[in-house]
């Protein structure tokens, strides 16, 4: 299992698939999981979405171009992008607005 929290939002998608694509040491079974603040997740709090809006702001702002918050739907087409089938992709919820995703490898 490969963890990574706060570090997709940081990066443009480009950089974003190279940084998923990178898999050498990978083992069979192995997946992805991220801790990001994911936007636009059926049944989330008002006031927790428009916590994770306000962070995609931020992440515009405060870092080079292409930082942002991203929704489920554009992950999911990051990691098909870098070569990995989202379609046994697990989204957590948790009771904060980080939010888990895990995708095999």
């Amino acid at each position: 299992m490969f963890m990574m929290k706060f570090i997709l939002h940081d990066w443009p998608d480009k950089e974003c698939i190279e940084i998923l694509k990178n898999k050498k040491v990978a083992k069979a079974g192995s997946s992805v999981v991220i801790f990001e603040h994911i936007t636009d997740l059926p049944n989330a709090a008002d006031s927790m979405e428009l916590s994770r809006l306000m962070m995609s702001i931020n992440m515009i702002a405060a870092n080079k171009f292409g930082a942002k918050e991203r929704s489920l739907i554009e992950y999911n087409e990051l990691f098909k992008q870098a070569g990995l089938d989202t379609s046994n992709g697990k989204h957590i919820a948790t009771r904060d607005i980080m939010s888990i995703y895990e995708v095999p490898m």
